[in-house]
């Protein structure tokens, strides 16, 4: 049980680099990039960020980004694609909330990542201030 927890942790940090990438937050049109997953045969499962405009608004911009690398295994995508197309509606909503709850621990373990490296900077340049005779405060 405990390698499965640590195979776990380390395939989470390998995702958590791929997503530490910058993507942007917002489209052309300013407003907030909505956050989709695709299930084409092409691209099942594959996540993607898209101008939460409707499609057939006049004013929707075409900024369209994914977050996902894509798969390349054909095996594995026709896989996934007939999976997810044979799934009742329950089965479906309950796959996509597991996806979600997913993206939320590597999501996690980014910003605390991020987080850690923070902590270990501002450690670096309390200590420096110190060589240098000045006072840190708030420490």
């Amino acid at each position: 049980m405990a390698s499965s927890s640590s195979n776990n942790n380390a395939s989470a940090n390998n995702r958590s680099r791929y997503l530490m990438r910058t993507l942007p937050t917002h489209c052309s049109c300013n407003l907030r990039l909505a956050r989709r997953i695709s299930w084409t045969e092409r691209n099942p499962g594959r996540r993607f960020l898209v101008c939460p405009r409707p499609s057939s608004h006049p004013q929707r911009c075409d900024d369209f980004f994914w977050i996902d690398g894509e798969l390349y295994n054909d095996w594995y995508k026709h896989t996934m694609h007939r999976m997810y197309v044979s799934m009742s509606s329950q089965e479906r909503e309950v796959f996509e909330d597991d996806a979600h709850n997913h993206q939320m621990e590597i999501a996690l373990a980014v910003m605390e990542e991020r987080v850690a490296r923070m902590v270990d900077e501002f450690q670096t340049a309390k200590s420096q201030m110190w060589l240098l005779g000045g006072r840190c405060v708030g420490s």
